[in-house]
Parts: C-alpha cells; structure tokens; sequence
C-alpha cells in the first residue's frame, strides 16, 4: 500500500524568485468541540506550549488540529515521509494512510516511489492531554537529509476563515482603545497605543496636522488613523484640534548640521526605497516621504529616526541604532529630496482641547486629554454594520473599511470573546506583513519585493575599500525560526545585539521595539520548535578533531570566517560569520542540515558542500573514516566550547603574505 504511492519532490528548494500560481503554504484547522479555526500557516508544524491556545478563541485544553495542502512536486525521485511531535497522529497522502500513531515512537515510513503531480497532504494531529503541544512533518530524500517540506512547495487551501485578517485589523485601527476586551490579557498586540502627542509643538508643524486630521487618508492611504471631522465646520475644527496638539510641548529639538549627500549614501545602504517612495509611484507600494519636511520641525525628522519607537513602542518604523550624525544626515538629505516648508496653524486651543475629549483622542494618544472609559467590545456578530463599522465620520470615526473588512472584523469578536488563553501561534504572519520584512528579505522562494530598488548613487561610496567585492545579499527569512536559538533571534529583532553578525554588509538588521518578543516566540512556535535549545554536540564528538577540520590541515574554514578577535584569513568575495558567534546563534539540527547541503538551503551560498548528498561520505576521507556527520559533530563541539582562535599565531604567516593579502 504504502510503497505504491506515486509522489514527487522539487530541486533547489532554496530562495529562487519564482512566482506561485497559488499561495505557498497549508491550511491549519483547530477545533475544541465548540469553536473551529481554520486559518493559513507555512508548513505543517506548530507548537503551543502548555496553558496556551492554539489560535484565538480555541479553548487551551481538549482541542484537536488538522493541516491540509498539496504538494507540488515537478520531478520523480525517492523519499521517506516522517512526523515528530507530541500526542498522535494519521498522515494521508491522497486519502491513503502512510503514517499512523503515537508520536512517542519514531513515526517514519519506508522509502517511498515519488512521481510528479499534486498530492493532497492530510495531517490530523490529537495533541497531549497535558506539557507542550508540537508537531512536524519532515521529509528525506534521496540526495537531501531530513529536513521540513519547504513552503514554496506547498500550496493551500483557499478556504480559510477571516478571523487572522479581522484580528489584524482590531489591532491595527486600536478598536481596544476605546472598546475593552477580555482578550487583551492574551493577545500580545491588541493593545497598541498610538504615537504619544506630549511633545508635538517640538516636533510637528500645525499646519501639517490640521491638513492630516481634515483627511489623514489623502497623507497615507493604508493609515489606520480614522476621518474624525466631517460637516461645514470640520476645516475649522481640524485648525482648533491641530492648535492644540501643537500647544503640547514648547521649545526646540537639539539639532547638528547634517550632510545631504552623506545621507543619501547612507539611505542607499540601508535600503529605505525597499520600503519608502520620494514621491508616490504607480507600481510600487511604498510608504511616500513626499511631505516629510512639512511635517516635522528642524531636527524633529533626525530625532525621529534615533529613537523611532520612543514615543510609539508599536511604531513599524524600524530602529537603525543611528548616531546623533547619521540621523542629521538622512534629515537633510530627506529636506533636500522632498523639499517643503512647514508652517503654523490659526486655532483655538480651548475649543481644541474640548473637541478632543468629545472625540477620545487620549484614548489612544497620550496627551493632556484624558482617556474617557472604555465601552465593552461586541461578544458577537452585529447584524447591522453601525457604529465604527458604519464609515460615517458624521457620528463616529470613519476607518474607511472596505466590506470585506467589516466582516472580517464582525467575525473576530466573537473568537475575541471566547479566548481565554494566550495565543500568538498566528502573529509571525500578522507581523512579517505589518513590519514589510519581505521589502528587504526573500522568502519561501519569493525574491524581496524591494529587490533593484536603489538610489543614484556612486557604487563607489557604498563599497568597503578594504572588500569591495564582497556579496551583499540579504539572508533569506525561510526558516528563521528553525535556524536561531531563541534568545538571540530576540536580540536581533529587538536591536540589542552587542556585536553584528555581519558587518561587511552595507544594510542593518534593526529592531522593531515592541513586535520584537511576541514575533520571537512565534517565528519558533510556527516551526514546531521549542522555545529554547542549546548548541550542542554528541558526547563522542571530539573538539580537537573539530578544530583542525576548520583550520587550513582540514577544511580551511578560517579562510573566509573569523574566529574571535582573528579576522578571516583570506576571505575575498564571501566573507562567513565569526565562528566565536555560533554556538550563540545557531540550533543544533539546523547546523547540521546547513553542512550536509548549504546549497540546498541557500542556492546563492559561497558556502562549499563538503559531503556527498546521496552517500553522505565527507570530502576528507582521511578524517574519521570520511564520516560527513562525525566531522560536523566535531566541529560543533569545537564550536560549543567556544571556538577559541589562536589560528594566527599557530600558522605565522609572515609579513610577505600579509603584504600580499592586502594588494589582493
């Protein structure tokens, strides 16, 4: 039965910029007898640990879960189909059981004939009754060791429910703000206060605000900022609320000169046109900097960008970690390409603050208007849109919603009403699409939507003199969750790394201020993963045997990464990551994925393959009897015992060869 299954698997499964006939990825279903959630996800994997749910309004104990999808597979080859996890499970590949129970043991088939086409995948999982829930589907090839089914080969099923989008829309609009909700204890961004206002008359120009708040939508068309003025005098309310937002805060931002063309290069390293327009363009959807210089006072913008979540832990405006200079740098090349002028406002402050109470604008700003108690959100579906789904400035605020918004948001409250139990399986695809990480980065084989967007600027300026040819590509985002140690992909979302990872690259990871730990632990849970695992070798695995494969009588490792405060010792167009950060970084069972096949991983890699994929001998057949994975194993312990250098010194190369280096 099992061995006349015809399926079949894709090559190069890496970041390739293919485009999908269907959406990548499968459908997840969730279920506790009551409530259902079908909902879209990547892969077949999740985990929730112990007391949480699984998706919003699932109660935390006695659910089930379900992932479905097909397969899309181009090419005949051989490959055994594998499930990890907790609880039981059945695994059907075109209604057929291959796999079938309790996940305790080693779940595996035999090695199965693989034939192209589309097969419907079908994995029903009953997870433990108690302890963290997980599963993971994996595969293993022929020429490729066990590793997830790679999203961009999966396509889902178009039937999802719309509670994610209606979830992202309450947040994003800040409905909690004026209509509280028991959820808020368990969803980790339902709450998100906007921008605070204490210090605006620093910072804004009120002629800029009066015209936002005529019309914010004209400024931004994807703003969550709703109409609140409507009506013969709205021109003259927006004036009065504009002289009041500005009366909040009195003198000047400290303010350095800064050089226009500097910031223009440094603009240009840090990629802003991925995610930012000068002006609006017809065929990209960038955020427009078009009235940048009318809206902020002199050394507002550059104070801004220093501290962008200072104000708005929420803000999606990432944190460069700029210096005082570099910020004063992009302010005035930003002047100089978007030039403006900004001007005052004629109001009524009194009016303006009356106006504010009247309007909650304290409910979601700080400011001197106090926030006025909360009506209860809606426990269920309303029959008529009113209210703030009515989109009438007139006797609400007006968010603009589109039909398939307001029911998408009508069938979130009541999922909202039932949850009882913190959930954030779901926020890593809120969130990757709210912060535009794909502007910059590839994912499941989707190139970054930013990708040849540059501005014109001397090649010259952005290369470094002293390895101008060094690649710049951007690490893909397939599987950050699987790859990174818990504690340091926090780091690096939150921006509070000591040391970068790669330094020879023009661009900066930035932090992202308070998405930083809730997407963390999603990234995680969406890969099955558990929240923390350390780098760790098998006891027999020897570090001596691991130093000496990485040093040049092995490998040569040392030619292109570091090791400590020792630089790469010949490393030209492919620089690697200093191996002191690697134990660090790294999960254990993606390092060894990486090493039996980094091009698999990452097509684009300079990373050499160092073991046959197919008889997994190492190229060194010299070294532990040409065992691939005993060799990694020793390096790994290497690596987890800190990589000590010493390299330099042990081969004592000369002052010729240095001289030589440094020509080349």
């Amino acid at each position: 039965m099992l061995f006349s299954l015809l399926l079949a698997i894709g090559f190069n499964l890496g970041s390739s910029t293919t485009e999908p006939e269907t959406p990548s990825g499968v459908t997840a279903t969730f279920s506790d007898g009551s409530n259902q959630r079908v909902m879209p996800t990547r892969l077949f994997a999740v985990r929730v640990e112990a007391g949480e749910s699984p998706a919003l309004g699932i109660a935390p104990k006695s659910w089930t879960g379900a992932f479905t999808g097909t397969l899309n597979l181009p090419i005949r080859t051989r490959a055994e189909l594998a499930l990890r996890g907790t609880g039981s499970a059945v695994l059907s590949i075109d209604g057929e059981v291959v796999l079938e129970g309790a996940l305790e043991a080693v779940l595996q088939t035999k090695q199965l004939r693989l034939n192209k086409g589309q097969r419907s995948v079908n994995l029903e999982w009953t997870p433990p009754s108690q302890g963290p829930s997980w599963i993971r589907l994996l595969w293993d090839g022929r020429d490729f060791t066990l590793e997830p089914i790679p999203t961009q080969q999966l396509s889902a099923a178009e039937g999802h429910d719309n509670v994610e989008h209606g979830l992202e829309l309450i947040a994003e609009h800040r409905c909690t703000a004026c209509h509280a909700s028991q959820a808020s204890t368990f969803v980790s961004d339902l709450d998100r206060p906007a921008g605070s206002l204490r210090d605006a008359g620093q910072r804004l120009h009120g002629r800029w605000v009066q015209e936002w708040l005529m019309d914010p939508s004209a400024h931004r068309a994807d703003t969550a900022m709703p109409a609140l003025l409507s009506g013969p005098n709205a021109e003259q309310d927006a004036a009065d609320l504009a002289a009041w937002v500005v009366s909040m805060g009195s003198g000047t931002l400290k303010a350095i000169e800064g050089k226009s063309e500097d910031g223009k290069v440094l603009a240009a390293k840090l990629q802003c046109l991925n995610c930012h327009v000068l002006e609006p363009e017809d065929d990209y959807d960038g955020i427009s900097l078009a009235v940048v210089s009318q809206k902020y006072q002199p050394g507002a913008m550059a104070d801004f960008l220093r501290a962008p979540h200072a104000r708005s832990p929420w803000s999606k405006m990432p944190d460069f970690r700029l210096s005082e200079q570099e910020a004063a740098d992009l302010e005035a090349f930003l002047r100089e390409a978007a030039p403006g002028q900004g001007s005052g406002v004629t109001g009524n402050v009194v009016r303006g603050e009356a106006l504010a109470s009247t309007l909650r604008c304290g409910n979601c700003h700080q400011s001197d208007a106090p926030p006025v108690p909360s009506i209860p959100l809606p426990t269920g579906p309303q029959e008529q849109m009113g209210g703030c789904l009515a989109n009438d400035a007139s006797t609400t605020p007006d968010f603009r919603l589109t039909g398939t918004e307001q029911t998408a948001i009508n069938q979130t409250l009541e999922a909202l009403a039932s949850t009882t139990a913190p959930t954030n399986f779901g926020f890593a695809a809120r969130a990757v699409k709210s912060l535009r990480c794909t502007s910059c980065h590839a994912r499941d084989g989707q190139g970054s939507l930013g990708e040849g967007r540059t501005l014109d600027v001397d090649p010259a300026l952005l290369a470094d003199p002293h390895a101008p040819e060094v690649d710049q590509t951007l690490p893909h985002l397939d599987g950050t969750g699987e790859k990174l140690r818990t504690p340091h992909l926090l780091k690096t979302l939150a921006g509070t790394r000591t040391e970068e990872v790669r330094p020879w690259m023009h661009a900066r990871m930035p932090g992202f201020g308070a998405w930083a730990a809730p997407l963390t632990t999603s990234l995680v849970a969406e890969h099955g993963m558990p929240q923390e695992e350390p780098f760790v070798a098998t006891e027999k695995a020897d570090a001596t045997v691991g130093r000496m494969l990485v040093g040049l009588e092995g490998y040569g490792c040392i030619t292109c990464h570091g090791v400590g405060d020792e630089p790469p010792m010949a490393a030209f167009e492919a620089v690697g990551v200093n191996f002191a950060q690697s134990a660090e970084r790294l999960r254990p069972g993606w390092y060894h994925r990486w090493m039996d096949d980094p091009l698999r991983i990452t097509p684009s890699t300079r990373m050499p393959r160092y073991a046959d994929p197919v008889t997994g001998k190492a190229v060194r057949p010299d070294i532990l009897d040409g065992n691939a994975t005993a060799q990694f194993d020793a390096i790994a312990a290497w690596l987890a015992n800190g990589a000590q250098p010493g390299f330099a010194d042990e081969y004592d190369f000369d002052d010729e060869y240095d001289d030589e280096y440094d020509d080349e």
